[in-house]
């Protein structure tokens, strides 16, 4: 998809929420006439941090988001597609740590983890 195309798709979930430029820049904290330019297909896609917060705006899945935007790849996508499918309380509480913990408990987390993974072999 290219930044036209993105931009249109943009447009359409604000559309679709039935919000105007103005409340996506209160809500997510990004500038109207960066918004505008974004839609009309005059700046790049947006950052992943941007897209966060406008996936947050347009209650979209922030995944979804990134894959449309191309910084996820469709063999990635699918894998986490998969994931998502086989173990949906794992994904949930990964993506919930990566939020909420520190580095250093993230740290903590992953050794817990790979501890867990050599005693079932």
């Amino acid at each position: 998809m290219d930044q036209k195309e993105f931009g249109q798709y943009l447009k359409s979930l604000r559309k679709d929420k039935k919000l105007t430029i103005r409340q996506v820049e209160l809500y997510a904290n990004v500038s109207n006439s960066y918004l505008s330019m974004i839609e009309n297909g005059k700046r790049d896609i947006p950052s992943p941090e941007i897209l966060q917060k406008l996936s947050k705006v347009y209650d979209i899945d922030y995944n979804t988001l990134m894959k449309k935007a191309g910084y996820v790849d469709s063999d990635t996508s699918k894998y986490e597609d998969d994931l998502e499918q086989e173990f949906p309380e794992g994904v949930q509480v990964l993506r919930r740590a990566s939020k909420e913990l520190s580095p250093k408990a993230k740290k903590k987390m992953l050794k817990m983890m790979e501890l867990f993974l050599e005693e079932d072999e």
